[in-house]
Protein backbone atom coordinates (compact mmCIF):
# COMPACT_ATOMS: atom_id res chain seq x y z
CA UNK A 1 0.00 0.00 0.00
CA UNK A 2 1.17 3.93 -0.86
CA UNK A 3 1.87 5.57 1.80
CA UNK A 4 0.05 8.44 0.83
CA UNK A 5 -1.83 11.10 2.50
CA UNK A 6 -5.43 11.15 3.61
CA UNK A 7 -8.17 13.00 1.22
CA UNK A 8 -8.28 15.82 4.51
CA UNK A 9 -4.76 15.78 4.30
CA UNK A 10 -4.22 15.83 0.55
CA UNK A 11 -7.22 18.62 0.59
CA UNK A 12 -5.92 20.98 3.16
CA UNK A 13 -2.65 21.11 1.63
CA UNK A 14 -4.53 21.96 -2.30
CA UNK A 15 -5.80 24.62 -0.48
CA UNK A 16 -2.80 26.35 1.15
CA UNK A 17 -1.03 26.27 -2.32
CA UNK A 18 -4.11 28.35 -4.00
CA UNK A 19 -2.97 32.14 -3.06
CA UNK A 20 -5.85 33.74 -4.12
CA UNK A 21 -8.02 32.53 -1.16
CA UNK A 22 -7.43 34.63 2.13
CA UNK A 23 -7.14 32.86 5.50
CA UNK A 24 -10.62 32.49 6.33
CA UNK A 25 -11.42 31.22 3.31
CA UNK A 26 -9.05 28.97 3.71
CA UNK A 27 -10.29 28.02 7.17
CA UNK A 28 -14.19 27.78 5.77
CA UNK A 29 -12.73 25.73 3.25
CA UNK A 30 -11.24 23.23 5.19
CA UNK A 31 -13.74 23.24 8.16
CA UNK A 32 -16.53 22.77 6.01
CA UNK A 33 -14.75 19.15 4.22
CA UNK A 34 -14.03 18.05 7.68
CA UNK A 35 -17.49 18.33 9.10
CA UNK A 36 -19.37 17.41 6.00
CA UNK A 37 -17.22 13.94 6.53
CA UNK A 38 -18.20 13.89 9.96
CA UNK A 39 -21.73 14.80 10.26
CA UNK A 40 -22.85 14.40 6.42
CA UNK A 41 -23.82 17.46 4.17
CA UNK A 42 -27.04 17.65 5.42
CA UNK A 43 -26.80 17.85 8.79
CA UNK A 44 -23.84 20.45 8.79
CA UNK A 45 -24.88 24.11 9.46
CA UNK A 46 -23.52 27.19 8.19
CA UNK A 47 -22.95 27.84 11.72
CA UNK A 48 -21.30 25.25 12.74
CA UNK A 49 -18.96 25.29 9.86
CA UNK A 50 -18.10 29.09 11.26
CA UNK A 51 -17.30 27.44 14.64
CA UNK A 52 -14.99 24.97 13.62
CA UNK A 53 -13.03 27.60 11.29
CA UNK A 54 -12.97 30.23 14.09
CA UNK A 55 -14.86 32.99 12.27
CA UNK A 56 -18.34 34.72 12.77
CA UNK A 57 -20.97 33.03 10.76
CA UNK A 58 -21.71 36.18 8.66
CA UNK A 59 -18.40 35.38 7.33
CA UNK A 60 -19.14 31.97 5.57
CA UNK A 61 -22.38 34.31 3.94
CA UNK A 62 -20.22 36.64 3.28
CA UNK A 63 -17.60 34.69 1.01
CA UNK A 64 -19.77 31.90 0.19
CA UNK A 65 -23.73 33.12 0.34
CA UNK A 66 -24.82 29.93 0.92
CA UNK A 67 -23.90 26.28 1.92
CA UNK A 68 -24.39 24.72 -2.15
CA UNK A 69 -22.34 27.73 -3.44
CA UNK A 70 -19.55 26.51 -1.00
CA UNK A 71 -19.90 23.07 -2.00
CA UNK A 72 -19.81 24.31 -5.59
CA UNK A 73 -17.86 26.99 -6.22
CA UNK A 74 -15.31 26.50 -3.16
CA UNK A 75 -15.11 22.70 -2.10
CA UNK A 76 -15.44 20.88 -5.49
CA UNK A 77 -12.66 22.80 -7.62
CA UNK A 78 -10.05 22.11 -5.26
CA UNK A 79 -10.83 18.17 -5.04
CA UNK A 80 -10.44 18.29 -8.43
CA UNK A 81 -6.66 18.73 -7.60
CA UNK A 82 -6.75 16.71 -4.64
CA UNK A 83 -8.19 13.94 -6.84
CA UNK A 84 -5.55 14.03 -9.12
CA UNK A 85 -3.16 14.36 -6.21
CA UNK A 86 -4.44 11.46 -4.87
CA UNK A 87 -3.76 9.46 -8.68
CA UNK A 88 -1.07 11.03 -9.35
CA UNK A 89 0.72 9.38 -5.87
CA UNK A 90 -0.83 5.84 -6.01
CA UNK A 91 0.65 5.46 -9.73
CA UNK A 92 3.95 7.14 -9.11
CA UNK A 93 4.50 4.42 -6.65
CA UNK A 94 2.43 1.45 -7.59
CA UNK A 95 1.79 1.74 -11.38
CA UNK A 96 5.33 2.22 -12.78
CA UNK A 97 5.89 -0.80 -14.48
CA UNK A 98 3.88 -1.39 -17.55
CA UNK A 99 5.22 -5.04 -18.06
CA UNK A 100 3.68 -6.19 -14.94
CA UNK A 101 0.96 -9.23 -15.29
CA UNK A 102 -3.09 -8.83 -14.60
CA UNK A 103 -2.36 -10.63 -11.31
CA UNK A 104 0.30 -7.93 -10.34
CA UNK A 105 -1.98 -5.40 -11.39
CA UNK A 106 -4.73 -6.26 -10.37
CA UNK A 107 -3.35 -7.12 -6.41
CA UNK A 108 -1.60 -3.85 -6.83
CA UNK A 109 -4.81 -1.56 -7.68
CA UNK A 110 -7.01 -3.55 -5.16
CA UNK A 111 -4.87 -3.79 -2.00
CA UNK A 112 -4.06 0.08 -2.49
CA UNK A 113 -7.63 1.43 -3.16
CA UNK A 114 -9.19 -0.87 -0.64
CA UNK A 115 -7.15 0.28 1.92
CA UNK A 116 -7.36 4.20 0.90
CA UNK A 117 -11.50 4.15 0.71
CA UNK A 118 -10.95 2.39 4.15
CA UNK A 119 -8.72 4.74 5.66
CA UNK A 120 -10.71 7.82 3.79
CA UNK A 121 -14.41 6.22 3.90
CA UNK A 122 -16.23 9.42 6.00
CA UNK A 123 -14.64 12.28 3.37
CA UNK A 124 -15.37 9.83 0.58
CA UNK A 125 -18.94 9.04 1.35
CA UNK A 126 -19.84 12.53 1.69
CA UNK A 127 -17.69 13.17 -1.95
CA UNK A 128 -20.79 10.14 -3.33
CA UNK A 129 -23.16 11.16 -1.54
CA UNK A 130 -23.40 14.99 -3.34
CA UNK A 131 -21.98 13.64 -6.69
CA UNK A 132 -25.03 11.31 -6.68
CA UNK A 133 -27.51 14.37 -5.26
CA UNK A 134 -25.84 17.40 -6.93
CA UNK A 135 -25.26 16.86 -10.92
CA UNK A 136 -22.83 20.31 -10.83
CA UNK A 137 -20.62 18.81 -8.15
CA UNK A 138 -20.42 15.68 -9.55
CA UNK A 139 -19.96 17.15 -12.98
CA UNK A 140 -16.92 19.35 -11.74
CA UNK A 141 -14.97 16.33 -10.04
CA UNK A 142 -15.87 13.79 -12.60
CA UNK A 143 -14.42 15.56 -15.37
CA UNK A 144 -10.71 16.18 -13.91
CA UNK A 145 -10.82 12.56 -11.84
CA UNK A 146 -11.42 10.46 -15.29
CA UNK A 147 -8.75 12.78 -17.19
CA UNK A 148 -6.13 12.16 -14.67
CA UNK A 149 -7.13 8.49 -14.10
CA UNK A 150 -7.01 7.30 -17.89
CA UNK A 151 -3.55 8.67 -18.09
CA UNK A 152 -2.09 6.45 -15.80
CA UNK A 153 -4.59 3.08 -16.28
CA UNK A 154 -4.84 3.17 -19.97
CA UNK A 155 -1.17 2.45 -20.81
CA UNK A 156 -1.23 -0.69 -18.28
CA UNK A 157 -4.91 -2.21 -19.62
CA UNK A 158 -3.62 -1.35 -23.22
CA UNK A 159 -0.48 -3.44 -22.40
CA UNK A 160 -2.01 -6.25 -20.55
CA UNK A 161 -4.69 -6.69 -23.49
CA UNK A 162 -1.54 -6.77 -26.65
CA UNK A 163 0.18 -9.40 -24.28
CA UNK A 164 -3.28 -11.15 -24.32
CA UNK A 165 -3.60 -11.59 -20.62
CA UNK A 166 -6.77 -9.04 -20.64
CA UNK A 167 -10.47 -9.48 -22.56
CA UNK A 168 -11.64 -7.59 -24.92
CA UNK A 169 -13.65 -5.37 -23.36
CA UNK A 170 -12.89 -1.00 -23.25
CA UNK A 171 -10.96 0.36 -20.84
CA UNK A 172 -13.90 2.51 -19.16
CA UNK A 173 -15.61 -0.74 -18.29
CA UNK A 174 -13.30 -2.60 -16.91
CA UNK A 175 -11.92 0.20 -14.37
CA UNK A 176 -15.63 0.56 -13.80
CA UNK A 177 -15.79 -3.32 -13.05
CA UNK A 178 -12.69 -2.88 -10.77
CA UNK A 179 -13.80 -0.11 -9.07
CA UNK A 180 -16.94 -0.79 -7.81
CA UNK A 181 -15.61 -3.95 -7.08
CA UNK A 182 -13.25 -2.11 -4.55
CA UNK A 183 -15.90 -0.72 -3.20
CA UNK A 184 -18.07 -3.79 -2.71
CA UNK A 185 -15.08 -5.36 -0.79
CA UNK A 186 -14.89 -2.13 2.11
CA UNK A 187 -18.75 -2.67 2.57
CA UNK A 188 -18.16 -6.46 2.84
CA UNK A 189 -15.83 -6.02 4.99
CA UNK A 190 -18.08 -3.26 7.27
CA UNK A 191 -21.12 -5.68 6.82
CA UNK A 192 -19.42 -9.71 7.20
CA UNK A 193 -17.96 -9.52 11.29
CA UNK A 194 -16.47 -13.14 9.78
CA UNK A 195 -13.98 -11.40 7.37
CA UNK A 196 -10.76 -9.26 7.96
CA UNK A 197 -10.12 -6.60 5.18
CA UNK A 198 -7.10 -8.70 4.13
CA UNK A 199 -9.50 -11.33 3.21
CA UNK A 200 -11.89 -9.57 1.31
CA UNK A 201 -8.99 -8.25 -0.75
CA UNK A 202 -7.81 -11.73 -1.33
CA UNK A 203 -11.10 -12.69 -2.04
CA UNK A 204 -11.76 -9.42 -4.77
CA UNK A 205 -8.33 -10.04 -6.53
CA UNK A 206 -9.28 -14.35 -7.44
CA UNK A 207 -12.98 -13.01 -8.39
CA UNK A 208 -11.43 -10.01 -11.01
CA UNK A 209 -8.54 -12.17 -12.40
CA UNK A 210 -10.86 -14.87 -13.37
CA UNK A 211 -13.41 -12.51 -14.68
CA UNK A 212 -10.53 -10.46 -16.44
CA UNK A 213 -8.67 -12.97 -17.70
CA UNK A 214 -8.13 -13.67 -21.34
CA UNK A 215 -7.13 -17.23 -20.80
CA UNK A 216 -9.79 -17.94 -18.59
CA UNK A 217 -12.46 -16.68 -21.75
CA UNK A 218 -10.46 -18.90 -23.81
CA UNK A 219 -11.12 -21.93 -22.08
Amino acid sequence: MTKENSLLSLFESAIKEKVVLTKKQRAVLNASLILFSEKGYEKTSTSDIAKRAGVAEGTVYKQFKTKKNLLINGIAPILKTVFEDAINEFSENSLKDKEMTLHEYLTDIVQDRSNFVEKNLPAIKVILNQMLTNPEFAKIVITKFKKSLEAYVNPILNNLRQNNQLIELPNYQIFRFIFSSVAGTVIGYHVNDKSSLGEEINATILLLEKALSKANQDN
